[in-house]
Order: C-alpha cells, then structure tokens, then sequence
C-alpha cells in the first residue's frame, strides 16, 4: 500500500515492514501490513506494532544489536509473526559477521 492510502485510511492501523524491492519495479517502495480497524485492536496489539516499528527503524539505522534484542522479546511473545521473523533471522546474521 501507498503512503496516500494510508493517510488516506485514518481508521485504520497499518504496520510499515521495510523498503524492498518489488518485483518489475528498479527501486525499492515501502511495503505496509493492514492489521485492522484501530477500534477494534486490542493495547496489547497496538503495543506490539509499535514496539516492532521501534526495532525495524533500529535494523534500517543499522542499530542491529538494539533491533535483535526488541525482536527477540517480540518473537517471545508471537513466535508466530513472520515479520518479526524474518527480521530476528536478518539481525541474528548481521551481528554475526560484524563481530
């Protein structure tokens, strides 16, 4: 989704997932999640989202061991979340070859 839509889509809540580049496309675009009506998500679920957003700026500044500690806890809490999956397994490669 756009940034227009979601400034746009006000009521909704949105979780931004990174730059990537998407197919037949030369550059990368930001790539968000619907999560759902705002009125309808619980505090634990807003809380996680943002708290997810908190450790993908952290891996985007390159603050790997900050990111890696914050997606660990959040992969405590909802191992089942392919985001913070796939980022937990990014930072874990970073920190390693950087030390």
């Amino acid at each position: 989704m756009s940034k227009e839509i979601i400034t746009e889509a006000s009521a909704f809540t949105f979780r931004y997932l990174g730059e990537f580049q998407l197919r037949g496309h030369a550059s990368t675009a930001p790539v968000y999640e619907l999560i759902g009506l705002t009125e309808q998500l619980s505090a634990e679920t807003l809380d996680f989202i943002n708290r997810f957003q908190i450790a993908i700026l952290n891996f985007e500044n390159e603050n790997y061991q900050l990111a890696l500690k914050a997606l660990t806890q959040l992969y405590y809490e909802n191992f089942k979340d392919g985001p913070t999956e796939y980022y937990l397994a990014l930072c874990k490669a970073k920190t390693f070859t950087n030390n």
